[in-house]
Formats: C-alpha cells, sequence, structure tokens
C-alpha cells in the first residue's frame, strides 16, 4: 500500500448548511457533506477514487512538495480607541510598541 499527502480546504457552501471540501492539488475532485466530519470523508472517498483512476491510467499522481498548515484565527479589535490619537496596544506588548 502506498500513501499521498494531499492539502485539502474546507469552505462553508454560501447558500445551504453544508461544507464544501477539495483539494488544490487535484482540480476538480471535490466531496461535500453536512457537516465538516462529512465533508473530509467525502473528499477523501473523491480522492482516493481519483488515484485509483489516475494509476489505472497510468497517469502520474500529483504532489506539492509542502505541506500547509490553515486554521481560523480570531482577533479582536477595538471599537473606539481609549484616547484622541491612542493606537492602543494588544496584551503584552511593550509600552512605545505600535500594532
Amino acid at each position: 500500500m502506498r500513501f499521498f499527502n494531499f492539502e485539502i480546504v474546507i469552505e462553508k457552501e454560501p447558500e445551504d448548511p453544508g461544507y464544501y471540501a477539495y483539494s488544490p492539488t487535484l482540480p476538480g475532485c471535490f466531496g461535500n457533506g453536512q457537516t465538516i466530519e462529512e465533508a473530509k470523508l467525502s473528499i477523501r472517498t473523491a480522492i482516493q477514487q481519483h488515484i485509483e483512476v489516475l494509476i489505472a491510467h497510468g497517469d502520474p499522481i500529483p504532489q506539492n512538495e509542502h505541506l500547509v498548515h490553515v486554521e481560523e484565527l480570531t482577533v479582536g479589535v477595538r471599537d473606539e480607541p481609549d484616547a484622541p490619537g491612542d493606537r492602543s496596544r494588544a496584551p503584552g506588548v511593550p509600552e512605545g510598541s505600535r500594532i
């Protein structure tokens, strides 16, 4: 058994409650599901089937040379500065530092 690594992207469907998953390495290969876990399972199945077809036709299996870590980051920003001209510091940022 051979193993391959693929980056996947899971996005919220804009017009329904589900999720859309795809791999930038395999254009046209995608999956979807009502939950993130269902979308992961769907794209895993789609990638496995896609690779099986590539192997059956003797085509190369594309692989990116790097893996990318993607995650959601939440950033808080004050609605109004404390004083006129104040560029407030983030917690733990030394006095005089600007963000």
